[in-house]
């Protein structure tokens, strides 16, 4: 799909009769475009349209770089944001003379909010390519600040989650018309679902600062070329966008520390939970040892046994096993090991 757009009366439209007037134009936008489409593209404005497979170049070479008087970048983009399947593609931008063309096979969120608040993002009619193209960095850059900042307070509930108090045995109870309330148990989380979730928001935030790290690049690389060099205006943008990145990677950073810390954290709770488990197997066999030991040895087959003749031996023998189980459980409470 190709979309034209014009700059008038400081207003970005989309130009309906395309190609017809193509002096006019000032950005060219190619979505999934096709082999036809390219050709098309590269006949009117005398340039090489990157294939799909040149997108996914990781060499710095291949994704920044000036071939006949065009400028070429690749920026890596997190999409399908809403969807809760987080994608990382990468998108083209090539500035030709007074036109940009962006290469896309992906409609991410920051496009469509340009485009609708286009008067936010100080378009200059002077040089209305490069404020669109810085535009769309900022809506990517605004877009990314947002998705940082909704995750690092998912990451905080899911911290207050982790660490807060339950109820203890014992506790003190409300009194009410004088008499004792019992506590209401507060449910336990469930910890395997809190470990995917941090898996989920930490692989986000990677996505996020591999962005991040792109635009990173093509910010400095765009401050190395001429056509920003020249209008005072633009270079102070890019200034307050390198800015801008550095402290979004900064915050980047931080969370992915918190990741980590809260993913040892479940791993530590999960860990817990297993040795209490344990605990509970260790002492019921423990505490069942005596009596098992008591009926092995009334279980026996000897001849003299003074037990054997006597009215009341099978009730002692009950009452022992019960004693010596209820005794040691006794002990491993007062211990506080159950």
């Amino acid at each position: 799909m190709l979309k034209f757009y014009k700059f008038e009366n400081n207003v970005l439209s989309l130009e309906e009769s395309g190609v017809e007037n193509i002096n006019n134009l000032c950005w060219v936008d190619l979505i999934n475009p096709t082999k036809e489409e390219d050709i098309l593209v590269e006949k009117l404005l005398g340039i090489s349209i990157p294939t799909r497979s040149d997108l996914h170049e990781i060499e710095l070479s291949n994704r920044l770089y000036i071939e006949n008087g065009a400028f070429y970048s690749v920026v890596s983009i997190v999409a399908n944001i809403e969807a809760k399947a987080p994608e990382i593609h990468s998108v083209s931008f090539i500035i030709k003379d007074d036109k940009l063309i962006t290469l896309r096979y992906v409609d991410p969120y920051p496009y469509r909010n340009f485009l609708i608040n286009s008067n936010h993002y100080g378009i200059e009619k002077n040089e209305p390519n490069l404020c669109i193209f810085l535009g769309l960095i900022e809506a990517m850059i605004n877009r990314t600040a947002d998705i940082l900042e909704r995750t690092g307070h998912q990451l905080d509930d899911t911290n207050k989650r982790l660490f807060k108090s339950k109820l203890k045995a014992g506790a003190s109870n409300k009194v009410k018309s004088g008499k004792k309330t019992p506590p209401k148990p507060k449910r336990a989380i469930n910890l395997e679902k809190v470990l995917k979730k941090i898996g989920s928001e930490g692989d986000l935030i990677s996505k996020n600062r591999e962005s991040l790290v792109s635009i990173n690049r093509l910010i400095s690389f765009a401050t190395q070329q001429e056509l920003f060099k020249k209008n005072k205006t633009l270079s102070n943008r890019i200034d307050s966008i390198a800015k801008d990145v550095s402290a979004l990677s900064d915050h980047a950073s931080f969370l992915n520390n918190k990741v980590n810390f809260l993913l040892d954290t479940t791993l530590g709770l999960i860990s817990i939970e297993q040795n209490a488990i344990i605990k509970i197997f260790s002492v019921a066999a423990v505490a069942f040892l005596p009596p098992t030991l008591i009926a092995s040895i009334y279980g026996m087959n000897f001849k003299a046994m003074p037990e054997l003749n006597f009215q009341y031996g099978y009730f002692l023998a009950l009452l022992l096993i019960f004693l010596s189980a209820l005794i040691p459980l006794k002990y491993f409470k007062k211990k506080g090991w159950i």
